[in-house]
C-alpha cells in the first residue's frame, strides 16, 4: 500500500516560505486582512505577520499596517510611498500570474513581492519528464524509505513545468517546479528533474511538504529608490522647555554653493519639507516651504557659503520621528534625512538642562524674532563645525532651579572641552550665579584658536553649590582649516 500525506492546510508562509500555522481566523476576518497576513510574511518575516494576526481587531490591524509601510516610505516628507505603490505594483502582478486559492499566490509570487522583478528568468512550462527516463513508460513502485519510515512511490511518467529566477544583487537563483495548479521552490531542481525520489518527493508530494528555506544572509526585500543627485546639507534640533510642552528648534543650512541659480534673478529655487512623527507614525506636525536664496557674492567661499534656517515646533512630551528635505527645483538635486528624538516634560519637577545649542552668533536681543529666545538673538550652527580659530558661542536653558518660594541659589558653572578620543583639551575658569528663578537663559562663547583641527565634545558643567548637584549640556563639534 503506498503511503500518503494528509494536506494540512494552515494559515501562513513563513520567511523561508515553509507552511506555518497562524492565528487568524478566517471566517471572521476580512479578506483583505487575510491577505496582508500574507503580504508581511512575504516582505518581512513571519514573526511580524504573526504580530498581525494577533492584533485585537481590525483598527489595530489597520493602525499596524500604516505603520509598516511608513517606516519603509523613502521619501517621508512627501505624501506618496513609493515602497508602498512598489509592493502595490508587485502583489497585483502576484495576483495576475502566479495565483493560489489559499495561500493567494504561489511560491514564484512569494519572492516576487519580496524582491521584485527577476533579472533573468529561464522558463519551461511544458517541463521534462519526471519519475522515469521512459516517457513512454506506465508505472511502476518502487520501496524505499525516507527517514526510518517505509514509503512506496509510484513511478509515474509524465511533464513537470519549472522555472528559474536569478537576481543579480543577492547573487541567487531561485527554483520553482509545478505542483497541482502552481509553482514550489525546490533546492535542487536537477534532482527533482532528473527522479531522484529524496528531492522527488520533498518537492511534489502534500502541501505540508518541507521545502527550502531562505538563507538568513539574504535581505527581507529587495527596493532601491532612485533619489537622482543629492544634496548634502545640515540641520540640527534643540528642545527647550515651553510650559507644559517642549519648543523644538529644527535648524538646518542650503548649502549656497552646491545648488543651482536662475541666470536673469541670480536666485535660487528649493522646496524645504519637515514632517515630524510620533512613536506611532501618525504625523503630528508638518512644515513645508519655498525657499529662494540669493546667490553669493564672487567675494564669498562659494563652496562653503551657507544660508541658516530655523523652523519651531511645539510638541508635548513622547518619542518623535523626523523627516527633513531639501529639493533643488533648478537641478532636481535631493536631501533627505530621518532622524529619532524625544521630549521630556520639563515639568516634571526635576532639575533639567535644555539642550547645548552651538551658535555662529549670538547678540543680546529682547526682540520677538525668528531667532530669538531667552533674550539673545542665536544664530544657531546646524553643522556644529568651526574654521580653526574661530570662536565658538553656544546656548542653554537651566530648568526648576529655585522653586517659588525657596531661597535663591548659588551656581557654579564652567565649561570643558574634551577631543573624542584623548583626555581634556581645554577648560574655563569656574563663574558663580546667583539663580532668582526657576528657570535661567545662559549664553557664552570660548577661544579655540589653540585647539588643532579634529573633533570635540564641548560640555557645560552646572554645580549647585546648595546641595552639590551637577548638570551636564553637551554637544559635540568639530574645527576644520
Amino acid at each position: 500500500m503506498m503511503k500518503t500525506h494528509k494536506a494540512a492546510y494552515c494559515l501562513a508562509v513563513s520567511l523561508s516560505l515553509a507552511g506555518g500555522c497562524a492565528t487568524l481566523d478566517f471566517q471572521k476576518v476580512p479578506r483583505a486582512e487575510r491577505k496582508r497576513f500574507f503580504e508581511l510574511a512575504a516582505v518581512s518575516s513571519q514573526s511580524l505577520a504573526d504580530q498581525y494576526a494577533a492584533m485585537a481587531d481590525s483598527a489595530d490591524r489597520e493602525m499596524f499596517w500604516q505603520k509598516f509601510w511608513k517606516e519603509k516610505d523613502p521619501t517621508p516628507t512627501t505624501r506618496d510611498n513609493e515602497r508602498y505603490q512598489e509592493h502595490q505594483r508587485r502583489v497585483a502582478y502576484a495576483d495576475t500570474f502566479f495565483p493560489q486559492l489559499i495561500h493567494f499566490w504561489d511560491d514564484r509570487g512569494k519572492i516576487y513581492i519580496k524582491y521584485g522583478e527577476p533579472d533573468y528568468r529561464e522558463v519551461n512550462p511544458m517541463g521534462d519528464a519526471l519519475y522515469s527516463s521512459d516517457p513512454f513508460a506506465g508505472t511502476d513502485d518502487i520501496n524505499t524509505r525516507v527517514g526510518d519510515e517505509p514509503v512506496t512511490i509510484r513511478r509515474t511518467s509524465g511533464t513537470y513545468g519549472w522555472e528559474k529566477w536569478t537576481y543579480g544583487q543577492l547573487a541567487q537563483t531561485f527554483s520553482f517546479l509545478q505542483k497541482d495548479v502552481g509553482y514550489v521552490l525546490v533546492s535542487d531542481l536537477d534532482a527533482a528533474k532528473s527522479g531522484g525520489y529524496q528531492s522527488t518527493i520533498r518537492s511534489l508530494q502534500a502541501i505540508d511538504a518541507p521545502i527550502p528555506t531562505l538563507s538568513d544572509t539574504l535581505p527581507s526585500d529587495i527596493y532601491r529608490h532612485d533619489y537622482g543627485q543629492p544634496l548634502d546639507f545640515p540641520f540640527v534640533l534643540a528642545r527647550f522647555s515651553s510650559g507644559e510642552k517642549s519648543e523644538v528648534w529644527v535648524s538646518y543650512a542650503v548649502p549656497l554653493g552646491k545648488i543651482i541659480y536662475d541666470p536673469a534673478s541670480g536666485r535660487g529655487l528649493l522646496n524645504r519639507s519637515i514632517v515630524i512623527f510620533d512613536e506611532n507614525l501618525a504625523e503630528s506636525a508638518r512644515e513645508e516651504s519655498m525657499l529662494t536664496p540669493q546667490k553669493p557674492g564672487d567675494e564669498a567661499e562659494g563652496g562653503e557659503s551657507q544660508a541658516v534656517d530655523l523652523v519651531k515646533f511645539i510638541l508635548k512630551p513622547g518619542g518623535y520621528n523626523m523627516a527633513i528635505s531639501l529639493m533643488d527645483l533648478n537641478s532636481g538635486k535631493t536631501g533627505i534625512y530621518k532622524y529619532r528624538f524625544s521630549v521630556i516634560d520639563y515639568k516634571a519637577g526635576a532639575e533639567e538642562t535644555s539642550d547645548l545649542m552651538l551658535s555662529g552668533d549670538i547678540r543680546i536681543d529682547s526682540g520677538n524674532g525668528k531667532f530669538n529666545r531667552g533674550g539673545y538673538r542665536i544664530i544657531p550652527q546646524p553643522g556644529s563645525a568651526f574654521k580653526k580659530g574661530r570662536d565658538i558661542y553656544f546656548y542653554y536653558e537651566l530648568y526648576n532651579i529655585r522653586p517659588p518660594g525657596a531661597e535663591p541659589r548659588t551656581l557654579q558653572i564652567r565649561y570643558l572641552i574634551f577631543p573624542k578620543k584623548g583626555k581634556q583639551a581645554l577648560s574655563t575658569q569656574k563663574q558663580l550665579i546667583t539663580a532668582t528663578s526657576e528657570k535661567i537663559s545662559l549664553a557664552s562663547g570660548i577661544a579655540t584658536a589653540d585647539l588643532p583641527p579634529g573633533e570635540y565634545i564641548l560640555v557645560a558643567e552646572v554645580r549647585d553649590q546648595n546641595n552639590n548637584r551637577v548638570k551636564n549640556a553637551a554637544r559635540p563639534f568639530r574645527i576644520y582649516k
